[in-house]
């Protein structure tokens, strides 16, 4: 009978320290050591598009700080969801975390009525930039003003082809306002990442587009497409010369794309503390800020928010979404 109580025993030690590793209840010297082996750093968008470059040039960072790799991991799918649900099931010990835009944590909350993840699913750690928008057409459209769009769409039958990074992004909700409030007539095109969306445009596949600058530039540079304005409440300083959607009288110049790191639910507060003081650095970093600027066009950086203000953050703009998907009408399955 005793053997039989120290075998329960043992085997409920075992199960509550498993339960205590999931929650991630570190003893405060892995805190204090972290990190002690390489860190995977999950993108949930394609290769080459803004947020991935972003993400590398802090990876680096920290990995030089450190002394540790940090492995960035692109996963994109299903605008952000794939990569995002995949952080939200990961092991909550600091060696899994998330850079993302908006999109996979607030909009989809608003828009899908069953996902397999929620926003309180993660910890916050940082917002650390904000990314404007562009939307672009094809040169070879005729296309020369948003009046011209407006018009071309109108008379486009079954509407005109835009490439976005996917429903609930901030491309499809910025043509679902041109559509509500402007009767324009537009067919949204998800692709996988920004650089896709580009080609998409580049070659003619679509007309249009609404994606981030930082796929765009090259672009728009050498001419493969028109900028005709920019999604963000000021003009991008590597494009002065477009103006902003509020300049042009279009609806959603307050949808702005930010992108923050996470942590799956549970990290130790004592590793989300030093993964934002120390990204927090690299943000002050003039050498760092320099290569983000160069690297991503019209990149706003932050100013090094706490993960309690990022956590204060988070939940508004959720709530201020689901708010903005009803008055659009755009709730999705």
């Amino acid at each position: 009978m005793m053997r039989l109580g120290l075998k329960v025993a043992i085997g409920l030690c075992i199960v509550i320290a498993a339960a205590t590793h999931r929650l991630g209840l570190a003893a405060p010297e892995d805190a204090a050591n972290y990190p002690t082996k390489a860190v995977r750093v999950v993108v949930p968008l394609g290769p080459g598009s803004a947020v991935d470059v972003l993400t590398r040039i802090f990876t680096q960072r920290l990995g030089e700080v450190w002394g540790q790799q940090f492995v960035v991991d692109d996963r994109p799918g299903a605008a952000g969801m794939v990569g995002t649900q995949a952080v939200s099931k990961a092991q909550p010990d600091g060696y899994t975390l998330l850079v993302t835009t908006n999109a996979p944590l607030t909009t989809h909350f608003a828009m899908y009525r069953k996902l397999d993840y929620s926003w309180e699913d993660f910890e916050p750690i940082m917002v650390v930039a904000q990314l404007p928008v562009v939307l672009m057409v094809n040169p070879g459209q005729g296309i020369n003003s948003v009046s011209d769009l407006l018009a071309h769409s109108k008379r486009t039958p079954g509407g005109l082809a835009v490439a976005t990074t996917g429903n609930g992004s901030i491309g499809h909700f910025v043509i679902s306002e041109m559509q509500r409030k402007l009767g324009a007539s537009f067919l949204n095109v998800p692709y996988k990442g920004g650089p896709a969306g580009i080609a998409a445009v580049s070659t003619g596949e679509v007309a249009v587009g609404v994606l981030d600058t930082g796929a765009a530039m090259s672009f728009i540079r050498d001419g493969r497409v028109r900028a005709l304005g920019i999604v963000a409440e000021q003009r991008a300083t590597a494009l002065p010369d477009v103006p902003t959607l509020a300049e042009l009288g279009i609806p959603g110049a307050d949808i702005i794309a930010w992108v923050g790191f996470v942590a799956p639910k549970g990290t130790p507060k004592e590793i989300v503390q030093k993964l934002s003081a120390e990204t927090a650095r690299a943000l002050k970093d003039p050498q760092v800020r320099q290569r983000i600027i160069v690297a991503v066009a019209g990149v706003q950086l932050g100013d090094g928010s706490t993960p309690e203000n990022f956590a204060v953050f988070l939940r508004s703009e959720v709530a201020r979404w689901r708010q903005r998907v009803q008055d659009a009408g755009l709730k999705l399955e």
